[in-house]
């Protein structure tokens, strides 16, 4: 026969086990609909970044992401399925880390589209710039006896001293 602490530490243990469980699945099933939620958005998001039809975009880099996306979205109807005919005392085929890792895998992919979308537009304004300034260098060269945009002018009249001006050409003294 046990004695008694034998007895009180197997139900301790067993209790704490039993009561892990409930705990864990409890909470899982109050934090899985925020997550999923969070998953659609941030799909919905990549959706319309794919339906945006930018012609500077790489064309590779825009299959993968699509591929990519597509490949979470079937996760996403997946798990969606799985969880939906799931009672709440079975033990989830899916952790709400599993679908934040998802959604965090997601959003790092849509900001790795907007970052190269935007140095790629900063490289075409800076291009457009020095070609700009090619342009502005090369009339110069070929006009040196026209002042350049970087001399002074004098300031434009408004209506009345142009009208002044048209009437009595001889300024008052």
């Amino acid at each position: 026969m046990h004695s008694k602490s034998v007895y009180d530490e197997r139900t301790q243990s067993m209790a704490k086990s039993f009561a892990d469980a409930v705990i864990m699945r409890r909470r899982e099933f109050e934090n899985r609909p925020r997550c999923l939620e969070q998953l659609g958005h941030h799909l919905q998001q990549a959706r319309k970044i794919m339906e945006t039809n930018d012609p500077n975009d790489d064309n590779d880099e825009k299959k993968n992401f699509t591929e990519e996306i597509e490949g979470k979205q079937q996760w996403f109807d997946d798990v969606s399925g799985k969880l939906a005919s799931m009672r709440t005392y079975d033990n989830p085929p899916f952790s709400c880390d599993a679908i934040q890792l998802q959604s965090q895998q997601i959003d790092a992919s849509i900001q790795r589209i907007h970052n190269n979308r935007k140095r790629r537009a900063d490289e075409r304004r800076k291009a457009a710039e020095k070609e700009k300034e090619k342009q502005q260098q090369q009339q110069q060269k070929q006009n040196p006896q026209e002042p350049s945009g970087d001399q002074q002018q004098p300031p434009p009249m408004d209506q009345q001293e142009q009208t002044k001006m048209d009437v009595d050409p001889q300024p008052e003294q």
